[in-house]
Parts: C-alpha cells; sequence; structure tokens
C-alpha cells in the first residue's frame, strides 16, 4: 500500500465541511470534549458558536463521515482579530504588517478554534482542515490567530502553525 492511498482511507472517513447553524451542538460536545467552556473563554474571551458559525466569514468543521458525527475540529475564521485580544484590528495590521507583506484583502483572524488532539489522525485532519480553507478562500494568503501570552502551546500547535511572538523583540 502506497502512503498516498493510506492518506486517501483515512480522509474517507472524515468529512469537512463549512459550519452550519445547526451544527452549533456539535461544535459544543466537541468543547465539552476538550477542555470545557472554561478554557476557550480564557483563550478566546466570550464566544457563542451559533454567533462564531453566523458572523465568521468562513467557519469549518471536521466530523466522522458517518451517521455519527463525531466532532474531531471547527474552525471559525473572520476579518476581525480575536476576542481574546484587546488588539484593533487596524492596529494588528499594522504590528503584523513590519513582519508580513499583509493587508485587508489578504487576511484574516483566527476567531476560534478547537481540535481534539486525542483523535487519531488529528495532525492529518487538520492540515486538510487549513487546506479546506485556504481553498476556499484563495486570495487568503495570511491567516493569523492572536492568543494570550499565558496560552499553553502545544507540540500539536506548533507542528501546525509557524508561531511568530510580536511582542518578542528576538524573533
Amino acid at each position: 500500500i502506497k502512503y498516498q492511498e493510506i492518506l486517501e482511507k483515512i480522509m474517507e472517513s472524515i468529512k469537512i465541511k463549512q459550519a452550519l447553524l445547526e451544527d452549533f451542538r456539535i461544535v459544543n460536545t466537541l468543547i465539552s470534549n476538550t477542555g470545557g467552556p472554561t478554557l476557550y473563554k480564557t483563550t478566546f474571551g466570550q464566544y457563542n458558536v451559533s454567533s462564531l458559525i453566523e458572523t465568521s466569514i468562513i467557519s469549518l468543521i471536521a466530523v466522522s463521515n458517518d451517521n455519527r458525527n463525531v466532532p474531531y475540529a471547527f474552525i471559525s475564521v473572520n476579518d476581525i482579530v480575536s476576542l481574546s485580544t484587546e488588539m484593533e484590528y487596524e492596529s494588528a495590521l499594522k504590528i503584523i504588517g513590519n513582519y508580513f507583506p499583509v493587508n485587508s484583502m489578504n487576511t484574516l483572524f483566527i476567531n476560534f478554534l478547537v481540535f481534539d488532539e486525542r483523535t487519531s489522525n488529528i495532525q492529518l485532519t487538520s492540515n486538510e482542515l487549513m487546506k479546506d480553507l485556504f481553498r476556499q478562500l484563495p486570495t487568503l494568503e495570511y491567516l493569523f490567530w492572536t492568543i494570550p501570552q499565558s496560552f499553553p502551546i502545544t507540540e500539536f500547535i506548533s507542528n501546525l502553525f509557524d508561531i511568530v511572538d510580536i511582542f518578542d523583540e528576538d524573533h
């Protein structure tokens, strides 16, 4: 069996789709299974899953490709900075613009993100989720996630994202 065949077989068991309002229960289950609402309020500020889905530029969910809809991952992306930071959009673009050629047409922000890291193949699932996001938004070049400095960066997160501390002068 070739590597590509294995990947295709795994991805057949996963469905990535645009999140709809009726998916809020699935997302809430994922949140409960991965640390609970308090953890996510600390990371993302006050949130309402239905509002995130409804007001985002795009929200995607990865679930099992069967009638159980077991949730694996959820991302909500918008053109505003996450609620977890007091940074305004224009300020964020200006600071980030010191390091990357960003503008309002090629840059979006992750407003909410949750992965069930205990799930087998979550690295592959999360990579496919991100690829699908960029496929659906062809003008998107930069996706930023502003997080509190106290946020624990796991090995999984550091494998998925390039981490840039814009407040660290040695980065």
